[in-house]
């Protein structure tokens, strides 16, 4: 009929309703499995450790960490990266910030594996810092 609504979109509207928790601004909402660590007690130098399920307990560097809490960095969250998977496997989930993360966790793994075996490259701090940030920030566009 003309004023029924189908179960998709009543449970569209009924989940647009829900009040959710701020979470811009945030490496993770809270209560995840998120924790802080410090190197040497300065408060400039906390690192952050995001577990990551396919890649364990990531620890980022706090400029990495300053990107990842920016606010086009968290609008990452809302576009998703499986198109309409979800539709055939409704407990699917997999967004950009996620593939991002992920991205920037393989990279780091890659250069400091090519730092440790790969001497004559005199591979710096820096450039790995520069190659993390290259793997976090592929994706933001504008």
């Amino acid at each position: 009929g003309g004023g029924q609504m189908n179960i998709l979109e009543s449970f569209s509207q009924q989940e647009s309703n829900k009040k959710r928790p701020r979470t811009e601004g945030r490496v993770s909402p809270p209560n995840s499995q998120l924790t802080q660590s410090t190197d040497g007690g300065t408060a400039h130098k906390k690192r952050k450790h995001i577990h990551d399920i396919i890649y364990g307990n990531c620890k980022f560097h706090p400029l990495l960490v300053a990107v990842i809490d920016s606010k086009p960095f968290q609008r990452l969250r809302k576009c998703k990266q499986l198109g309409t998977a979800e539709w055939v496997y409704p407990s699917a989930r997999h967004t950009r910030f996620e593939h991002s993360l992920g991205v920037c966790q393989r990279a780091l793994s890659l250069v400091h594996k090519l730092r440790s075996e790969q001497k004559g490259l005199d591979i710096t701090d820096k450039d790995i810092l520069c190659v993390g940030l290259a793997g976090l920030c592929h994706d933001p566009g504008d």
